[in-house]
């Protein structure tokens, strides 16, 4: 009879230490996930600042241009046709180089961020993960 009892107060404690464990558990996913977002976000906000940033200077840098070219070319709007026609070709090449320049190393940070181990798993002893 005794024995019962304290297999039943062993259960029940062990129980009360998966229900613990699993809050914990909750709690460092809720922390991870939080990380995750917020260095997400601040890289999206990053990246816009320096998009808009480098427009304003691309466009200010292609005025100037057009201006620097127009005696040579004989006009002002030929300058600007010439500016238009090499930033196309820009964006062509661009297009056709969008996989090794853009979406791999977009997948990569991406990858980096929200597949990350934590720190604290590494310290512990676990070896590091080794992707091939």
């Amino acid at each position: 009879m005794l024995s019962s009892d304290k297999n039943i107060q062993l259960i029940s404690d062990l129980l009360i230490e998966i229900k613990r464990y699993a809050e914990i558990q909750k709690e460092g996913f809720r922390i991870d996930l939080t990380l995750k977002l917020t260095k997400l976000l601040t890289a999206l906000i990053v990246g816009m600042v320096f998009v808009l940033m480098t427009s304003v200077m691309v466009l200010m840098l292609s005025f100037a241009l057009s201006h620097l070219i127009a005696p040579l070319v004989g006009s002002l709007a030929l300058a600007y046709a010439l500016i238009g026609a090499l930033y196309l070709l820009i964006a062509i090449v661009v297009y056709t180089k969008r996989k090794p320049w853009l979406e791999q190393p977009l997948a990569d940070f991406l990858a980096g961020i929200l597949l990350e181990q934590d720190h604290h798993e590494n310290e512990a002893g676990s070896p590091p993960s080794t992707h091939s």
